[in-house]
């Protein structure tokens, strides 16, 4: 059964990003995600204590209108560290990367998102057998296994939230 986080507590954010298999066509491939492939790892994500589970859908008419050409060229990070600070890590505003210079568009067709509050738990519900033997198998048809998976994990900070700004400063 799963757990809910109390207001203290830490919650994982791990995101995988993956593509489609090869023969698929887009519409194939967001169906049986959705509809074959979600109702299957449901159960198991209840059963794991993981609190959510959320598909990330990138089609590639979404991922066209934001390719970094598009954009406007507007300051984003500095790149240069100064020069008089050798023994400091701090960067400069000297040189400047704009978002059409940096921001590199993945072409993964989508993302799973999952939340946890134990790591362990996370990684120990893939060595379930019912993951193994269904979940896993089910995978195999949709999913691009010979293309790396790419996974992030980290915590959310909100900054604005529901329309209100909740960071202090």
């Amino acid at each position: 059964m799963s757990k809910t986080p109390s207001e203290h507590q830490t919650v994982y954010r791990i995101t995988t990003f993956f593509s489609r298999k090869s023969g698929l066509t887009d519409e194939e491939f967001y169906n049986h995600w959705y509809d074959v492939h979600g109702p299957l790892c449901a159960p198991w994500v209840v059963k794991k204590n993981i609190l959510g589970y959320k598909q990330f859908h990138t089609p590639p008419n979404l991922r066209a209108a934001l390719r970094p050409a598009s954009r406007p060229s507007t300051p984003l990070i500095p790149t240069s560290p100064s020069p008089s600070s050798s023994s400091s890590s701090f960067l400069t505003p000297t040189t400047t990367t704009t978002t059409s210079e940096s921001m590199a568009l993945q072409t993964y067709d989508g993302g799973a998102e999952f939340y946890v509050l134990s790591l362990d738990d996370f990684t120990n519900a893939f060595k379930d057998e019912y993951y193994l033997n269904v979940i896993r198998r089910d995978e195999e048809k949709f999913v691009d296994r010979e293309r790396k998976l790419n996974s992030t994990v980290g915590v959310e900070r909100w900054v604005v939230r529901d329309g209100k700004v909740v960071v202090r400063g």
